[in-house]
C-alpha cells in the first residue's frame, strides 16, 4: 500500500526553485510487503524524492531499522 507522507510546498507557475533553501522534498511510504521473519512484521519501504535539477539519481539506500528501508532518489519531478 502507498501513502504520501508528505508533500512539496506549491511554487508560483514557472517560478525556478530557490537553490539557496533545502531542495525540496517528497516522502511517500510503500507498506505491506513481504513478511520479515527476523522481526515478525511486513517489509516496508519509505522513499524520499528530492528536488534535484538534471537527470534522475538513486541516492542512498538504508535499512532504517530491522526490515524497514529508506530510499532517496533525486529527481526534477519533486521541485
Amino acid at each position: 500500500r502507498w501513502e504520501w507522507i508528505s508533500h512539496p510546498q506549491p511554487q508560483p507557475h514557472g517560478a525556478a526553485p530557490d537553490t539557496a533553501a533545502a531542495p525540496a522534498r517528497v516522502v511517500g511510504k510503500l507498506s505491506g510487503g513481504e513478511r520479515c521473519q527476523a522481526a515478525h512484521v511486513d517489509r516496508s519501504t519509505t522513499v524520499t524524492f528530492m528536488c534535484t535539477p538534471g537527470a534522475e539519481k538513486l541516492g542512498r539506500v538504508t535499512e532504517s531499522s530491522t526490515c524497514a528501508y529508506a530510499v532517496e532518489l533525486e529527481t526534477p519531478a519533486a521541485c
